[in-house]
């Protein structure tokens, strides 16, 4: 039972979802492929081996021991950066001939999925673990896509407008999820902190820019 779980929700889910959305329009594979590569590259390739690199010194070692929440602070702006980057080149790069709000759906399933498949379900398929961890993990992971799904809509549209003030925008609400972890080990915290965030954003999106968008397609 927690192996489908995993599977459903951190490999299957992101999938079917795109399927679905295939239905409303063609071609959705390119933005859902692009988003994948738009978390490898910028996460995978890029950040994470720098911050690897970097505190290895010592100076930097010493700074996050002294300063942990400043620190916390630093890391977060510097994945909003690195990954809202990267949907803007993303989107650049395919907005001839993909530029419809449900590519920007699926650019963000392919960049949630991707994260999930590899930060949490390939990790929880290799280790034995309780089913209330796994629930608690894979009920994270609808959050987390849920939020980089709404996240790519922002960035599409500033690209759409050529309005570079949304991808600002899209960086501080990334930083703002990944200062989760000042929250400490308080992991129901955590969990209610996301999910307030992600409503609450999802909630603002519908009512400006999903509603305008259906708007200007009547």
């Amino acid at each position: 039972m927690k192996t489908a779980i995993v599977i459903l929700v951190c490999f299957l889910m992101p999938i079917l979802l795109t399927i679905c959305l295939s239905r409303k329009q063609k071609g959705l594979w390119v933005s859902f492929v692009v988003g994948m590569l738009a978390f490898v590259i910028s996460q995978m390739v890029l950040r994470l081996p720098l911050l690897s690199i970097m505190t290895q010194q010592r100076s930097i070692s010493l700074f996050t021991l002294k300063h942990p929440v400043l620190y916390i602070l630093i890391l977060a702006f510097t994945a909003g950066l690195f990954e809202e980057t990267a949907r803007l080149i993303g989107f650049q790069c395919i907005k001839k001939k993909h530029a419809s709000i449900y590519d920007a759906f699926a650019f963000g399933l392919g960049h949630g999925g991707i994260e999930a498949m590899l930060l949490i379900g390939i990790p929880l398929l290799s280790v034995s673990t309780d089913l209330s961890s796994v629930l608690l993990a894979c009920g994270e992971r609808i959050l987390a896509i849920a939020f980089h799904v709404a996240m790519s809509i922002i960035v599409w549209y500033g690209v759409k407008e050529h309005k570079n003030y949304y991808i600002g925008l899209a960086i501080v609400l990334h930083m703002l999820l990944d200062c989760y972890a000042i929250l400490g080990n308080q992991t129901w915290v955590i969990e209610g902190y996301i999910l307030i965030l992600t409503v609450i954003v999802w909630i603002v999106l519908y009512q400006t820019i999903i509603k305008r968008v259906r708007y200007e397609n009547i």
